[in-house]
């Protein structure tokens, strides 16, 4: 009976035996048993094929005989873990021999003692290569996400069905002067504010609805400047077509709206000024031909008719000479008072057109032969200053100046009733200056239509302007008139 009861028991630990073999052999785990010191006294036939080692190899041997030593020392901290509390531990474990392979391992060790109390580590695993690979694959991604995301001028955020910020990158951070992480959460209302609110929410309940929506508005900032952004939802749809959300690009077009406002000032600057070259040209056109006409008009009307009359004159003394010689010198006396009258006449049109004391005195005669004709003229009283006119100075320059003097006591003339003015021509290493003031009614600078009524005005800036210069006007109702001209000495002549 006692036999029988051996038998089989020894049966049944045979039937364990194979059981336990059968099961290391054929399932994806790898085992092994070491010894307190650390020897291995077993790996299982898996742990042979996945490693390719044998175990008669590897008996008796540590795991710094046997592995990289950063791989041994792992595992022997994990081993005597184990041995210290006695207890079963699970560690995800790099397995890198010798030759450099490597694969990473979710090991479950645990401890055991035979009858002798003999204290050994065993050990189960299943490979995770595959997963660790995936899961670093994944934070690659999500690194290089966030540094993409963080590093963009614009403004990304994920926000979720309830309106909550899920994801926001670095631009939230520095714009609103709080950490992502505080931000993350937050109800939209709350970061925003119930103002900025208000005006987005129809955009958010529309991007929930399923539709992408593309608007832009003025944001108030917390230090209650405006920013206008330029915001795109659109619906984050999971793998069963579910609305779990919105993702939000926010670009801020304040400077871009800044520049087309500046553009659009510009552009109805040049409108205006389009148009006032149109006006100017079409009065220099109506001017010249005006002029033409008034030449040819003293051409004509004045000139030639009294030359005819001079030659009608002389072919009566031919037909009938004086009788006595000493008659000769009366008949002719008012033909040459004629004569030299008409001679006046058109050297003061030719002056009219051009003054030729420009081209052969200089700036300074021909102004103040001007002065002393425009006085004699009208009974004007006008001084004249003049202080380090540069010298030689060019044609073009004494040409426009002297036209601003021309347009400006002209004006003085028609319009003022000024009973005298200043001329002031003046000049330093940067330029020439020339100034007339007189003490007429003025008028008001800032009435922009006298400006455009004045053809005047508008040649003389056209004159300076293409000499690099400029002219400014100071003037009040009452309080007189200064035209001051200026060119450099960079100016084109």
């Amino acid at each position: 009976m006692e036999s029988s009861v051996n038998e089989r028991a020894a049966e049944l630990e045979q039937a364990k035996d194979a059981f336990f073999r059968a099961y290391l052999e054929n399932n994806a785990t790898v085992a092994w048993m070491k010894d307190a010191e650390g020897r291995y006294v077993y790996i299982s036939p898996n742990y042979e094929r996945r490693f390719g080692v044998r175990l008669e190899d590897w008996l008796g041997k540590t795991d710094f005989e046997l592995w990289q030593r950063s791989v041994a020392e792992q595992f022997r901290e994990n081993d005597r873990a184990v041995l210290n509390r006695n207890s079963v531990i699970e560690a995800v474990e790099e397995a890198r021999i010798v030759d450099g392979s490597s694969s990473w391992w979710l090991s479950y060790k645990f401890p055991y003692q035979d009858v002798a109390g003999k204290r050994y580590v065993g050990g189960l695993a299943v490979e995770i290569t595959e997963r660790k690979r995936a899961e670093q694959a994944l934070r690659d991604r999500e690194h290089e996400f966030r540094l993409l995301a963080d590093n963009v001028p614009a403004f990304y955020s994920r926000i979720d069905g309830e309106l909550r910020y899920r994801f926001v990158n670095k631009r939230y951070e520095e714009y609103f002067g709080r950490p992502v992480s505080d931000i993350v959460g937050k109800h939209v209302k709350d970061l925003m504010g119930e103002a900025n609110f208000q005006q987005i929410e129809p955009h958010l309940m529309a991007a929930l609805a399923g539709r992408p929506v593309s608007f832009t508005f003025p944001l108030t900032t917390p230090h209650r400047d405006v920013r206008w952004m330029d915001v795109h939802y659109t619906p984050d749809v999971d793998e069963n077509s579910r609305i779990t959300g919105i993702l939000v690009l926010v670009n801020d077009m304040t400077e871009q709206k800044r520049v087309e406002q500046a553009l659009h000032e510009s552009q109805l600057v040049l409108q205006e000024k389009r148009e006032e070259l149109q006006m100017l040209t079409e009065k220099l056109l109506t001017a010249q031909e005006e002029e033409r006409r008034g030449v040819a008009r003293d051409l004509h009307d004045d000139f030639s008719q009294r030359l005819a009359a001079l030659v009608l004159e002389v072919a009566s003394l031919e037909r009938q000479p004086p009788v006595l010689p000493e008659l000769i010198p009366q008949a002719l006396q008012p033909i040459r008072e004629q004569l030299e009258q008409l001679s006046d006449d058109i050297h003061n049109l030719a002056y009219k057109l051009h003054p030729s004391l420009l081209n052969h005195a200089g700036l300074q005669p021909a102004i103040e032969d001007h002065l002393h004709h425009v006085s004699e003229r009208t009974g004007l009283q006008i001084i004249l200053k003049v202080r380090d006119v540069p010298s030689p100075l060019s044609l073009g320059h004494s040409i426009c100046l002297f036209r601003v003097l021309q347009e400006s006591l002209q004006n003085i003339v028609k319009h003022a009733d000024a009973t005298g003015a200043i001329v002031r021509l003046s000049g330093s290493s940067n330029g020439i200056g020339l100034s007339v003031a007189d003490n007429g009614k003025g008028f008001d600078t800032s009435d922009k239509s006298a400006h455009r009524k004045g053809l005047g005005l508008i040649s003389m800036q056209e004159r300076l302007r293409l000499l690099n210069g400029f002219l400014r006007i100071h003037s009040r109702p009452a309080g007189g008139t200064k035209v001051c001209a200026w060119i450099p000495s960079s100016g084109r002549p």
